[in-house]
């Protein structure tokens, strides 16, 4: 996605979130996924993580396998540009 409001705009950057209580990894991934793009989502394994220190806090950052299982893309008011790779 590419981000047409700030922080970042103008950026590309990856479909993502925060986790919700009670909500799996794999649950708000999907969620984010149909929230931001319209699609529904197969999420496969972990690919890679790291943990991120900003300014106001500490996040963790996990990357997953992803494949479209459905839906027709769409991106929200916030972005401009979608690209799948």
């Amino acid at each position: 996605m590419k981000r047409n409001v700030e922080p970042f705009k103008g950026f590309w950057h990856v479909v993502g979130g925060q986790v919700e209580e009670n909500e799996t990894l794999k649950e708000a991934l999907k969620r984010e996924f149909k929230e931001e793009t319209n699609l529904d989502v197969e999420v496969g394994k972990i690919i890679g993580g790291r943990i991120e220190e900003t300014f106001d806090r500490t996040k963790m950052i996990v990357a997953f396998e992803v494949a479209s299982a459905g839906g027709e893309i769409k991106a929200e008011l916030r972005e401009f540009g979608v690209r799948l790779v």
